[in-house]
């Protein structure tokens, strides 16, 4: 799916048309800045997805799964706070 041309929140429809969600696309429709989403994804603390960093050149790719960043949003995920945990 080609990334949104406008800078309207993406619907749950669109999000589910992703296979991996873009970083840009995902802090939009949560309401983070793509900063955020990058930190919490390679510190472990985002539930909707995980950061992989190839020990080779150190950069980092991201997979963000459109079905738990929708229950995400929705309230329809788990979440804990770390000292909760």
């Amino acid at each position: 799916m080609a990334k949104l041309a406008s800078d309207r929140t993406p619907s749950d429809a669109e999000i589910m048309r992703y296979s991996n969600v873009p970083v840009d696309v995902a802090a939009k429709y949560i309401g983070w800045s793509s900063v955020t989403v990058t930190n919490a994804l390679k510190q472990e603390r985002a539930p909707f997805g995980f950061a992989s960093q190839n020990p080779e050149t150190g950069s980092f790719s991201y997979n963000i799964s459109p079905g738990l960043l929708v229950k995400y949003k929705n309230g329809e995920l788990p979440t804990y706070k770390l000292k909760e945990v």
